[in-house]
């Protein structure tokens, strides 16, 4: 009966393997002491022929030995691995370093009689993601002995991970904006490569009635980052009156190296004045063309009825001069007050009077302004803005515009390149107060205004430069 080397179990005559689950070993390479020596200790001789006879050893060679391959596609090798030793061996295959996250081994392990040789095949597909770094790269690959795990051949080769590139550019926010000269949208541009992208913007409108700032102009991103950019607009001419014009426009981004990627926008142009201001200013023109001549000829008329009661007769008497004087005196009384009161009158009631008042916004939680005071002295007026900021409003204290018609203009300026020029008018009627705001950081805003009889005020507001809404 053979007696296994490797764990010293008696198995039958002709067995090949051996009969022990947990060895297996191959046992045409051993051969059983005879009978007499296995009573005593084996000598030198006898030991170096046991370990001459379990000798562990394999080699394993990539073919071939350099790959290349792109993000998202795959290439393949093989492994050939030899079992040199004396025993049979399982030998277990696997990718080490950075490609084993891209690797699959088919099979991952060998059984191998001595001096055999199997094959496996490696397979690697790196990701298409802007983490995947390009450029050369050692590939490592070792085969491991089940029976000795210290023992295990190393292959290196070279794999060449190719670069791309890969952008993608949103749409615009907003796609269609509205104001009366000024608007804004932004753009956002992503770096889906492997790759530094540098990319220039420019933006261009088929009727060449806008102008174009684009901030910044040109883009650096690297791989994976997103990048913001502003598009903002100005009318080339005001448009004070009529109805709304729509102007397209186009954002043009590109990338170095790759094709131009273009993004569509439309700007909607709304008038200054309110559609229903022009009837009342026709009217208000025929008034003071009828006004004007009769108050001129009212002021001719009480001038010349004036004339004989101040003259007296130079040979009238003294009595009758007195007299005279004195009626002279009591008509020239009455008739200056008509004289003086005419123009008075007719400048009294101040068109400018229409905007005095307490106006609070209509959107209780507006970014923008939240108030205004405005306060009139004929045809001066004095508007104090509150703005949006935490725990309580901006003071913006006031500022005065003389009112040469609707609409009213005022600017505050804060100084630092930061203005809002507050553009005011009633679209139907007095009770409702539109101010345009044409801020210098976050373009134009409308808000929409109500009378208040009170409005809160409260003492620790003070003077801070706006927030942009």
């Amino acid at each position: 009966m053979p007696t296994c080397l490797k764990c010293g179990a008696q198995n039958n005559d002709g067995t090949t393997f051996c009969a022990n689950a947990s060895c297996g070993a191959y046992l045409g390479w051993q051969q059983a002491p005879p009978p007499e020596i296995e009573a005593r200790p084996p000598g030198p001789k006898v030991a170096a022929q046991r370990q001459e006879a379990r000798r562990i050893a394999l080699s394993a060679v990539m073919r071939p030995g350099a790959l290349a391959v792109t993000p998202g596609a795959a290439v393949g090798c093989e492994i050939a691995v030899r079992n040199s030793g004396t025993v049979v061996d399982q030998f277990t295959v696997a990718v080490v370093g950075p490609a084993s996250a891209w690797a699959t081994v088919t099979p991952s392990s060998l059984s191998l009689f001595p001096g055999a040789e199997g094959t496996v095949h490696v397979t690697l597909q790196p990701p298409r993601s802007s983490a995947t770094p390009p450029g050369p790269m050692s590939l490592r690959i070792t085969a491991t002995s089940r029976e000795d795990p210290t023992i295990r051949a190393v292959e290196e080769g070279l794999l060449t991970v190719s670069a791309f590139s890969e952008i993608a550019v949103a749409e615009l926010v907003p796609q269609t904006s509205q104001g009366h000269r000024r608007t804004e949208h932004g753009l956002t541009i992503a770096n889906n490569g492997n790759l530094p992208l540098k990319a220039e913007l420019s933006a261009s409108d088929p009727e060449s009635q806008l102008e174009f700032e684009l901030r910044p102009p040109a883009l650096n991103i690297a791989p994976g980052d997103v990048a913001p950019a502003r598009v903002r607009l100005r009318a080339r001419k005001r448009m004070w009156m009529g109805s709304p014009q729509t102007h397209p426009f186009n954002v043009r981004v590109q990338p170095e190296g790759q094709p131009p990627i273009a993004r569509v926008g439309a700007m909607r142009r709304t008038a200054l004045l309110p559609s229903g201001i022009v009837p009342i200013v026709l009217g208000a023109i025929a008034l003071l063309a009828v006004a004007v001549p009769l108050w001129i000829f009212a002021s001719r008329t009480l001038g010349l009825n004036s004339t004989p009661t101040a003259a007296t007769s130079p040979t009238a008497p003294a009595a009758h001069l007195s007299a005279s004087a004195s009626a002279s005196a009591s008509a020239s009384a009455s008739v200056s007050p008509s004289l003086s009161t005419a123009p008075t009158t007719a400048a009294t009631p101040s068109l400018a009077a229409q905007f005095a008042g307490n106006w609070v916004n209509d959107d209780s939680s507006t970014p923008g302004i939240t108030k205004l005071i405005i306060t009139n002295q004929s045809d001066v007026l004095t508007v104090h803005g509150y703005g949006k900021c935490s725990p309580s409003d901006c003071d913006w204290h006031t500022r005065n515009t003389t009112y040469t018609g609707s609409p009213v203009v005022v600017l505050f300026d804060f100084g630092n390149g930061l203005t809002h020029q507050l553009t005011m008018s009633f679209p139907d009627s007095n009770a409702q107060l539109s101010v345009d705001d044409d801020s210098s950081s976050s373009g134009v805003h409308t808000y929409k205004f109500h009378r208040t009889s009170v409005i809160k005020v409260y003492p620790g507001v003070v003077n801070r430069i706006p927030q942009s809404p």
